[in-house]
Formats: structure tokens, sequence, C-alpha cells
């Protein structure tokens, strides 16, 4: 989940995020930029001078989040500009973008059968999209805040969700209507997933604990703490023996299922992890970081195997195709990337926007940046 920063600009709205991606420039050229963690103490205004770029405006200010299809052949990516992209995995090319919602789309999940991709805003909003002809099945409404993490039981009929709300949603993918609603953490919850029977949901929050809930019943069954700041992201192995979370405090810890109790914690990223991802056979781990990198770690020994590097921002999300062989992330770069998993060699690059065009005043215009800190 991410804060976010507004920018004013005489007539325009522009929703931005906090990485530094907005950068204003005076008569001087000097740049100010609004920095991921610079809180806004109030408005500041100054003067651009004509053709003096103001604002990159690319085809997107980031990706939030990839997924892979079940069958491997297609990749999801949720991005910031509010729209998600379908790719051809082994070509880079763009099979659809799914327009609709009316803020950024923060999460992604295909459906087992792969006919079906859900989506999270922050619109508050779940939109469920036809992969074939790219059209809305329906609207999910109910959140009070932004959706963070949404993720398909696997038998196609549930789907569950993560808000800022601070709660857990079950959805009856049928006839979207929310069925359950799972309260506990005490501030927003970030991540959200299924275990591989459909027994078991893991959701992580910014109250910095990793909680465990039955899913036919809502009970609450573990509360995990030892994060020391909120938890991002969540997955379980497909035998559902160990959970892996990843947190704001730059560590991941693994936890051993059904006990809850902590195995280990891994450490070495020099930022915020803010994704985390098992291999189809449990073997590796692949965790995403805002320090740019991805790690892959043997889960047995608890030992990096390979950093992947290539990405210009923060990492926002990894997933693995249903083969374990190739590995797709997500980046405030904009781009999405793949990568093989047995080598840790970049293998293509599906989304990099070209050189990024700029917002030019056609005479001196006053600008009023405003940015307001998240969680």
């Amino acid at each position: 989940m991410r804060s976010m920063n507004r920018l004013i600009v005489t007539g325009w709205h522009i929703q931005l995020l906090s990485i530094v991606i907005a950068v204003i420039f005076s008569p001087l050229q000097t740049a100010m930029p609004l920095a991921e963690g610079q809180a806004a103490t109030g408005a500041r205004t100054i003067r651009v001078e004509p053709a003096v770029p103001v604002l990159p405006i690319g085809h997107s200010y980031g990706v939030d989040a990839v997924a892979f299809s079940p069958d491997g052949t297609l990749v999801a990516s949720a991005h910031v500009d509010n729209v998600v992209r379908l790719w051809q995995a082994q070509t880079g090319r763009t099979l659809r973008t799914l327009t609709g919602h009316t803020s950024g789309a923060t999460s992604v999940a295909f459906a087992p059968d792969g006919k079906l991709v859900a989506s999270g805003s922050w619109d508050g909003a779940i939109r469920l999209w036809q992969v074939q002809t790219g059209a809305i099945l329906r609207t999910l409404t109910g959140h009070e805040n932004m959706v963070s993490s949404v993720a398909f039981a696997p038998d196609g009929t549930w789907l569950v969700s993560a808000s800022a709300d601070g709660t857990v949603r079950l959805w009856q993918i049928g006839t979207g209507e929310p069925q359950r609603t799972l309260t506990g953490h005490t501030s927003g919850v970030d991540a959200v997933t299924l275990s591989s029977d459909g027994k078991l949901i893991a959701s992580g929050g910014w109250d910095n604990t990793v909680r465990l809930w039955d899913l036919q019943t809502g009970a609450l069954l573990h509360t995990l703490t030892g994060h020391r700041s909120g938890v991002t992201s969540v997955a379980l192995t497909r035998d559902g023996k160990l959970v892996a979370s990843g947190s704001r405090d730059n560590t991941v810890r693994l936890w051993e299922m059904p006990t809850g109790a902590a195995v280990r914690t891994l450490t070495g990223h020099a930022g915020r992890i803010s994704s985390v991802a098992f291999s189809p056979d449990g073997r590796a781990l692949a965790t995403a970081s805002r320090d740019s990198t991805i790690r892959l770690w043997d889960v047995a020994t608890a030992t990096v195997v390979h950093t992947l590097t290539g990405h210009k921002g923060g990492v926002t999300s990894v997933a693995f195709a249903p083969d374990g062989k190739q590995l797709a992330s997500g980046s405030e770069d904009n781009t999405v990337r793949l990568w093989e998993v047995p080598t840790g060699k970049a293998l293509r690059t599906l989304a990099r926007y070209h050189s990024p065009h700029f917002l030019r005043s056609p005479v001196p215009r006053s600008i009023t940046a405003t940015a307001q800190a998240g969680p």
C-alpha cells in the first residue's frame, strides 16, 4: 500500500505517489521532489517559466501488482494510472488494457480457471473482468477505503479482499455479494492470501501483525507478532506448512503452520519489503523491496540464491509462473519484467514506456504542491 501526494497545477488535479516521480522546477531549474516519507508542512507555490518541464506525463506512474495466469501464458499488471493490463508472457505484447477504475489499480489476481481477473483500486472497488473480452463482469463495492489486495479461492467461487478500512471481506463470485467481513486488525490491511485447500486466509496489516482466519467460519485462528512495522505482503506454501510475511521493517519472517511459531527472519534488503511469493514447490521464496532489488531465497537454508537487479525504482510485486521457472516483477519504474528463476537472468521487459512527455506551461504560472503523509 502506498501513501499519496496531491499536486494541483492551475486547473489540473493529479494524484501522485509519494515516491520521487514528481519533480517541480523553479525558473532556476532547482528540483523539489516529493520523496517517500517526506511529510508536507504546508503548500508550496512557485512560478514556472514557459516551456520548463513541470511534471513528467508518461503512460503510467508505476506498476503496483503483477500476476500470472494459471496456464502461464498471460501476465496481468495493475497500474497507478487506473488501468489493468494483460500481457502475452512469451512475446511481451499487450493483449488488452482494462479500463474502468477511477483511481489507481493496486492489486490483481486471476481466477483459477483463467477466465476472470479481479482488481482492487484506490477507488475502493473491486472489478471482475472477463479475460477473453476485457469486459467488466461486475463491480464489488462495500469497502470504505482503498482495496489493497485481492485473491481467489482455489475453487473460484469466492474472492477475498483486504482494505485500508481495516477489514478483510469475502465475496461470492456468482452474485458479487459480500458474504462475510473479518475484523480484528486495528488498522489498515495491506495483504491477503488463501491456502491451496481454501480453508485458511492469511492477512497482513499496518498493525504489524499477520492474522490467520478460518474461511468457513471467519474465526481468528492465530495472530502472529514480531514485525516492528506494518506487514505489506503475505504468502503461503502450497502444502500450507509455511507462511511468509514481508514488512516495512525491511525483513521477511517465516512462520510454521499450524502452530504459528516463528521459524526464522530473513534480512538483507535495504528497503521495506513490498511483496513475497513462494515458488509452486515451496522450495524458493522471492522477495521484492523498495531498494529496487528482488531476492531469491532457498527456503530450507534461508540463504540468498540470486539477487535480481535491473529495476530503476522500487519493486512493488513479484509472482511465480505456474511451473516455477519464471518470475514476474512490477516496479515504480513503470516496467513489468520477467526473470529466469534457476539462473536469475533477466528475460524480457513487458512494459517499458518511452521517454516521458512533459506538461509544459505556455505562460508563467503558479504551482501549488501539497503532500499528505500516509501510513
